[in-house]
């Protein structure tokens, strides 16, 4: 009985050392989650530009791919 108890007081022992190291605080890290920096802003509209640009890169490929087909569509003859 008292080996089980032993082992068990390690587990928790080294089950508590993990869960402290994890809760540990990087200085770093100290900004709530959401927060936005000046730099952040900016690479928000970055990619708000880099979005805008690739939808327009897409909507005018399938404007072409569309109006393709349908011109192919309104030459077949039944």
């Amino acid at each position: 009985m008292e080996k089980r108890a032993q082992a068990r007081q390690r587990r928790k022992t080294r089950f508590d050392s993990k869960r402290l190291s994890c809760m540990e605080v990087d200085s770093s890290d100290e900004k709530i989650k959401g927060e936005l920096s000046t730099d952040e802003s900016e690479s928000d509209s970055e990619k708000n530009d880099a979005y805008q640009s690739t939808r327009d890169l897409l909507l005018r490929t399938a404007e072409e791919i569309f109006s393709d087909a349908s011109s192919n569509i309104l030459n077949f003859q039944w």
